[in-house]
């Protein structure tokens, strides 16, 4: 989910990305991994991403952020840990989604879109 916000807002696909509009997506870690974005070998690793390794940080660089975030959902009967990343570039803002167990950020980000539209 890629949306590009001008005039109005519209999904669209990667190769439609122009730098010229604000670009928001809610995409998987394989999806990022295809992108090819070049950032830093320390902002994001396949170790970074792991269940066992993941941990909150923020990397931040000349041309933009990475942050990662471990979100933990508190349940008696059943805890649940989210683990997300964000890329954030100039007019790009990337949420990537790598263990979303409730389904609670894709929704929220669904809602937020949902609003504008």
């Amino acid at each position: 989910m890629i949306y590009e916000f001008s005039d109005n807002i519209k999904s669209i696909e990667v190769e439609e990305i122009k730098d010229s509009f604000l670009t928001v997506g809610y995409i998987s870690q394989a999806e990022f991994d295809n992108m090819k974005i070049n950032i830093a070998q320390s902002a994001a690793t396949k170790n970074d991403f792991s269940d066992n390794l993941f941990r909150t940080k923020t990397d931040i660089y000349d041309d933009y952020i990475f942050c990662s975030l471990k979100i933990i959902e508190p349940d008696i009967d059943n805890p649940a840990e989210t683990l997300l990343a964000l890329y954030i570039k100039k007019n790009l803002i990337f949420i990537i989604d790598i263990k979303d167990a409730e389904h609670n950020s894709k929704n929220a980000f669904e809602s937020i879109i949902k609003r504008f539209n």
